[in-house]
């Protein structure tokens, strides 16, 4: 079968190669997953997904590596790089509500968008696939979340030191 350049499906086998956890779904949560999925590139620097915007494509990234960022109070911090192989923005297959961070083209990026507004139809329908799906994907959430958590916590308490220690430069 002659598949088109931009067709996710021809990266199957190298996606199952480099993701432990897409070589473990089976065919139809495959199907699921890329039902409506695309290839993008980004040049570096580029917003795939941007902060405070509705969460409708997770992003499996292909080549070159992906970064999610939050900004607060006019500063941009880093919390996460995800490489050739991994998921960005995995929240999405859970909520459409309003991202909490930007996922950004760190360098020239490809990804597998995946549309995940086809999946929240399903699961709000309970239909099995979906629910199979994300059974499947809650593990790998969780240690996303945990990461992020974990991260956001290293920032905050870095800014916290820093305020810190300019309060106390200033009395001395």
């Amino acid at each position: 079968m002659n598949r088109r350049h931009d067709d996710p499906a021809r990266l199957l086998p190298w996606l199952r190669d480099n993701n432990a956890f897409i070589a473990a779904l089976g065919e139809n949560a495959i199907g699921v997953l890329f039902h409506g999925a695309r290839l993008k590139r980004y040049p570096e620097g580029t917003i795939i997904a941007r902060q405070g915007k509705p969460m409708t494509h997770c992003y499996v990234v292909t080549e070159g590596c992906a970064a999610t960022r939050v900004e607060s109070r006019g500063v941009i911090r880093e919390v996460e790089a995800y490489p050739a192989g991994e998921f960005a923005g995995l929240m999405a297959l859970f909520s459409q509500g309003d991202a909490p961070y930007d996922v950004v083209a760190a360098r020239e990026t490809e990804v597998v968008a995946i549309d995940t507004r086809h999946i929240a139809e399903l699961r709000a329908a309970f239909h099995p696939r979906a629910m199979r799906l994300l059974r499947a994907f809650w593990p790998l959430l969780t240690a996303h979340l945990q990461t992020l958590d974990r991260r956001c916590g290293e920032i905050a308490e870095r800014k916290q030191g820093t305020a810190m220690a300019r309060g106390n430069s200033l009395r001395g």
